[in-house]
C-alpha cells in the first residue's frame, strides 16, 4: 500500500506539470485564475509555466526515487515523515522562486501568505509525527492501568477480562482510525480474524501484551524501549492471578 501511495502521489505531481498550459491557465492555474485581466497581463506567463512544469516533474520524480529508496532500505519511520513533509517543503520553494513572475503588487503578499500557511502546515505535521513517535508508557496506579500518549487510555482492573503475553499478532487488514507510519501503529485496526482492536505497538518488537477488556476494544501493547516480558511480569505481580491465562 505504501508503494502504491508513493506512486500515485508522484504520478499526480508529474501530471499536474503537463496539465497546465497557456490556454487553460486562466481557468486552472491557482492564483492566476483569480486575477483581473490587467493583473494577468503583468504576469510573465511563459517562463512561469516552464518553471511550473519543471518543478512538478522534478518533485514527482524525486518523490518516487527517495520514497522507494527509503521503503526498500527499510527506513519505515523516516518514510512516514518524508511522505508527510516533502511536498510541503517543495511548494514553499516553489512559492519563493515563482514570486518574480507575479505582479509586483501581489508578489510580496502572496509570498508571505503562501509560505506562512505552508510553514504552519509543516510544523503541525512535524509536531504530530513527533507526538505519535513518543513511546506510550504503561503504568499501574491504584486500581487501574494507565497507558500514556497518543491513543492511550485508563483501564480499570474491574474492566479487564484477561491479560496475555502474545508472541505474535494476527495479520492487520486495515486501519480504521489511527496512526500508522513504518513500524509504529497506534489506534483502531481490523485484524484478519475480523476483530477490531486498539493497537499501541512497534512491530520491531515481536512480543505483545494483549489486554482482553470486558467492554470496549481489546488492546495490544508493547514498547520499543522497555522489555515487554518485564512489563508483563510487573502486571502479574500487581493484579489478580486469575486475570492471567496460560
Amino acid at each position: 500500500m505504501t508503494l502504491i501511495a508513493i506512486s500515485i502521489i508522484s504520478l499526480i505531481l508529474i501530471g499536474i506539470g503537463y496539465l497546465i498550459t497557456e490556454k487553460n491557465a486562466p481557468y486552472l492555474l491557482a492564483g492566476y485564475n483569480t486575477m483581473s485581466k490587467e493583473e494577468q497581463d503583468q504576469v510573465d506567463l511563459k517562463p512561469l509555466l516552464a518553471f511550473f512544469k519543471k518543478f512538478h516533474i522534478n518533485l514527482g520524480v524525486s518523490q518516487a526515487i527517495i520514497g522507494f529508496a527509503l521503503y526498500f532500505l527499510d527506513y519505515g519511520n523516516l518514510l512516514g515523515v518524508f511522505i508527510g513533509t516533502y511536498s510541503i517543503l517543495g511548494y514553499i520553494y516553489f512559492i519563493i522562486k515563482s514570486a518574480p513572475f507575479q505582479p509586483k503588487k501581489q508578489s510580496k503578499s502572496t509570498l508571505y501568505l503562501g509560505v506562512g500557511v505552508l510553514s504552519l502546515c509543516f510544523l503541525g505535521i512535524v509536531g504530530m509525527l513527533y507526538y505519535s513517535s513518543v513511546e506510550n508508557i504503561l503504568t499501574i496506579e491504584k486500581d487501574q492501568l494507565i497507558i500514556s500518549g497518543m491513543f492511550g487510555e485508563d483501564i480499570s482492573f474491574d474492566g479487564i477480562e484477561a491479560i496475555q503475553l502474545s508472541e505474535g499478532l494476527p495479520k492487520i487488514i486495515k486501519k480504521n482510525n489511527g496512526f500508522s507510519s513504518g513500524t509504529k501503529k497506534k489506534g483502531y485496526f481490523k485484524l484478519e480474524n475480523k476483530k477490531s482492536v486498539k493497537l499501541i505497538i512497534d512491530t520491531q518488537v515481536t512480543k505483545y501484551i494483549f489486554i482482553d477488556k470486558k467492554k470496549g476494544k481489546d488492546v495490544y501493547y508493547n514498547n520499543f524501549n522497555k522489555d515487554v516480558t518485564q512489563v508483563f511480569d510487573e502486571l502479574k505481580r500487581a493484579l489478580e492471578p486469575d486475570l492471567f491465562e496460560e
